[in-house]
């Protein structure tokens, strides 16, 4: 015997007079009675075996004074066994369940649907969340399973949710975290209540149903408050949640839930349906209005959603053509600053063997300070030339490529993907080109004025002849 069946004994074992109280955390068992019936109730073995966990209380209240099992059961000859007393029966629950959900009445479970206390059946996205109640048969929505409450074991079992469930959870939550305008959201999504098999309990389909309703109608809402909705298209108007109903079209409205969680076209698909709700619904509307115009809403955001698209495609292209002509002509500009470069490089070598030639036409003639100074120009030459090339071409590669993400970056109608393919296309290689010769370029600089340099410098020192270092040593030794 385990707690769960002990208790649904002792509700089955009280008198007629019995009344409850039950949420997810807490029950309680109210029992008006004659004390005669009181003692023979709390003298049964259900109330033995539930009094002996500490999450179970048991209290009868006689002429204003609380007496436990223990103390009634000692005292009970000293009462008048014919007097009406009160009995109490808790159980705390939420001490005694740690990873399901009982609930031992149904009407009370439905209640909790029906005022959107339902925070307890948020799964963790990882494992299914398990509810016990008083049902025939089992359902599961791929994240919550009902549970007929007889089939309670102690045993902890673990149901995990199907990696596909998983994805999709995630998914939604990224959207409702980043996308949306919901701040705080403590429901189960929609998705964690949407039942595949139809629930044969009339008033447990009914609850669920409108838990669905409101709960979609909450994330499809820019703001809600206590009993209304704020919804802000083509207008702004308030959707009251006046009274519980039951939905002809939640399944409907589920449909448009799913529609609407796109990853990639929330803002877009929100805003239609936010837009077509706001032309059908007048301001102080209620939910049991809106559910009965459902069907011709969602007619027309399919409508407006294709036209949309249809849009959608034409400026994709229209996007795709002028982005591709941005990239060819940006190749155009890269690979005439590549010319410009070659260019550079057919100069500096020129410069270069026009010092050569300077160096055996002036050296062959003996004039070598001339020579020297033809040099020294050569060198200034390359140097002042690097240095404005330098500036012009280190970083244009850089700036080019940063000119085309900012032009690209105004299209959103084109995927990044697809973005990057032209650019890879029409961009990437030239700019490798670029940078390539960039650097060959440098490397010719910098070694042919080195070389130059060198040659200035070996020219200088044949120039100063060893016999006149020589003199000048003894010229200085005469001093």
């Amino acid at each position: 015997m385990n707690i769960v069946n002990s208790f649904i004994n002792v509700i089955n074992l009280a008198p007629s007079t019995l009344t409850y109280e039950e949420n997810s955390e807490k029950v309680t068992l109210n029992i008006n009675s004659k004390l005669s019936n009181i003692i023979e109730f709390s003298n049964s073995s259900e109330i033995e075996f539930l009094e002996k966990s500490d999450n179970v209380n048991f209290n009868v209240k006689y002429r204003k004074k609380n007496y436990s099992r223990n103390e009634l059961s000692h005292s009970f000859k000293h009462l008048n066994t014919n007097e009406e007393v009160e009995c109490r029966v808790n159980l705390n629950k939420k001490s005694e369940f740690l990873g399901e959900i009982v609930y031992f009445f149904l009407d009370e479970f439905c209640e909790d649907l029906k005022n959107v206390n339902v925070s307890f059946l948020k799964c963790n996205g990882l494992e299914k969340k398990l509810v016990y109640i008083p049902i025939s048969n089992s359902y599961t929505s791929g994240y919550l399973n009902l549970i007929p409450i007889e089939e309670f074991t102690d045993e902890q079992h673990i149901d995990e949710i199907p990696e596909d469930n998983v994805l999709a959870y995630q998914n939604h939550c990224q959207i409702l975290k980043y996308k949306s305008n919901i701040e705080r959201y403590e429901s189960p999504l929609p998705l964690e209540i949407n039942f595949k098999n139809e629930i044969q309990e009339e008033e447990l389909d009914n609850s669920f149903k409108y838990l669905l309703y409101v709960l979609i109608i909450k994330l499809i809402a820019i703001k809600s408050e206590n009993n209304y909705f704020l919804i802000n298209g083509q207008s702004t108007i308030k959707i009251y949640d006046d009274n519980f109903f039951i939905p002809n079209n939640s399944s409907m409205l589920y449909e448009l839930y799913d529609f609407i969680f796109d990853k990639d076209k929330y803002y877009d698909k929100v805003a239609i349906t936010r837009n077509v709700i706001t032309l059908y619904e007048f301001d102080n509307t209620n939910l049991n209005t809106l559910d009965q115009k459902l069907n011709r809403i969602y007619e027309t955001i399919n409508a407006h959603f294709s036209a949309y698209v249809q849009d959608s495609i034409e400026n994709f292209f229209k996007s795709r053509k002028d982005i591709v002509k941005e990239a060819y002509e940006s190749g155009i500009i890269i690979q005439e600053h590549t010319d410009q470069i070659v260019r550079q490089i057919n100069v500096i070598i020129l410069g270069f063997f026009t010092a050569i030639l300077s160096i055996i036409l002036l050296y062959s003639r003996g004039e070598k300070w001339i020579l020297f100074m033809v040099l020294l120009i050569h060198i200034l030459y390359f140097f002042i030339s690097f240095l404005i090339n330098r500036k012009n071409y280190k970083c244009r590669d850089e700036e080019l490529e940063h000119a085309f993400d900012v032009y690209s970056s105004e299209f959103t109608t084109l995927d990044e993907n697809k973005i990057d393919k032209i650019k890879d296309d029409h961009i990437k290689k030239p700019l490798k080109k670029l940078k390539d010769n960039y650097k060959l370029y440098s490397r010719i600089a910098i070694s042919l004025g080195i070389l130059i340099l060198l040659i200035c410098i070996g020219l200088f020192l044949s120039m100063v002849s060893w016999n006149d270092i020589h003199e000048f040593l003894i010229d200085k030794d005469h001093f």
